[in-house]
């Protein structure tokens, strides 16, 4: 955090003695001072100057999936020796992070599963918010993973808020009172005021299913597919300075190696100019192109889509659709972000 203020506001008299609280700062006052400030922003730096290369990867495109040990710690450049700058940390990778384990936190498990604990995790992991589940995943078996709270980096706290709460496994009111409940729980969060806590919020709402993510949350990293800082303060939990933007959750049977669920099109076998594959909510932009479709059928797709058939598209369907058309509109829905976004990158290209 900057703090800007005046010049002017302080008196040009050099000669006039700076109180604080009735004792006088003398010069040596100002020079322990400033040495004592060296001292801690060089630890502060240190400390904080390896989190960044936490983010790159080179085996296997996968951000947590390294290992730790100095034999075979991955090193930039695709493995081959690096010529990046020492800067204190040299080429290696280092990381610890410690995830929280659902049964050594009362109320986690109803994060995850919901109240009764019935929710399908399978359930959750497929659809727009999977990757709440398929980091979780990814970091259990991470060799970044530390099972020590002490040497950790960085803490993971699971939770599948956004699809518990679709399935009903939780109401809003039921989340916030929850999550309340399990960081009280955890020393390590009060120890750093949770800035090092990580939280995966993959949905437009972002962290507002914690209606108090602002009081308890506003020091900790989010994960999120929602970075427009465009958006108004009261819809937007996305900050420029601590949070990351990652992908939406695309199926995987068209993202892995392999053959892909559909294949692209070729341009001239596309039965559209454009189309729109989605749900209206009610929002202005997205019934305009509804409306629009069925003035100009040969050119333009945007079926009002239920979440019920008839009217929905599954899986297969809804990608062949997708790829039906030269260009894949993508409307904003209740916030910036939507996850045709993503697929239109895997049906049009």
């Amino acid at each position: 955090m900057v703090l800007y203020g005046s010049l002017n506001s302080y008196p040009r008299d050099r000669t006039k003695t700076i109180w604080h609280h009735g004792t006088p700062c003398s010069c040596a006052h100002l020079i322990i001072g400033a040495l004592l400030l060296v001292v801690a922003t060089h630890f502060i730096t240190r400390r904080f100057d390896n989190l960044p290369l936490a983010m790159y990867s080179n085996s296997q495109c996968s951000l947590f999936n390294q290992d730790r040990s100095s034999e075979s710690v991955s090193m930039f450049n695709g493995g081959y020796p690096s010529t990046w700058p020492e800067r204190g940390y040299g080429s290696y990778l280092s990381l610890k992070i410690y995830v929280y384990d659902e049964n050594e936190i009362e109320g986690l498990k109803a994060l995850m599963y919901g109240k009764e604990g019935i929710i399908n995790v399978n359930s959750c992991y497929q659809g727009q918010w999977g990757t709440q589940v398929k980091i979780h995943r990814l970091l259990l078996n991470s060799r970044f993973r530390t099972r020590k709270k002490e040497e950790a980096d960085f803490f993971f706290v699971p939770s599948y808020v956004k699809c518990v709460h679709m399935l009903e496994g939780l109401t809003e009111e039921e989340i916030n009172q929850t999550y309340v409940g399990v960081l009280k729980q955890m020393p390590y969060f009060r120890r750093s005021g949770g800035r090092d806590h990580i939280f995966v919020f993959p949905s437009g709402n972002g962290a507002h299913f914690f209606t108090s993510w602002k009081t308890f949350l506003n020091r900790s990293i989010f994960l999120t597919p929602e970075g427009d800082r465009t958006d108004s303060k009261n819809s937007t939990a996305f900050d420029t300075w601590k949070d990351i933007i990652i992908p939406g959750n695309v199926d995987d049977e068209m993202t892995e190696l392999g053959a892909p669920l559909v294949e692209p099109l070729p341009l001239s076998s596309r039965e559209y100019l454009a189309n729109y594959l989605g749900h209206a909510q009610g929002l202005k932009g997205r019934l305009q192109l509804i409306e629009l479709s069925k003035q100009y059928p040969d050119k333009l797709e945007a079926p009002n889509l239920k979440h019920h058939p008839p009217d929905r598209l599954y899986k297969k369907e809804y990608f062949d659709h997708l790829r039906n058309a030269k260009f894949c509109l993508c409307p904003r829905g209740v916030s910036s972000w939507t996850l045709r976004f993503f697929e239109s990158f895997f049906v049009v290209s």
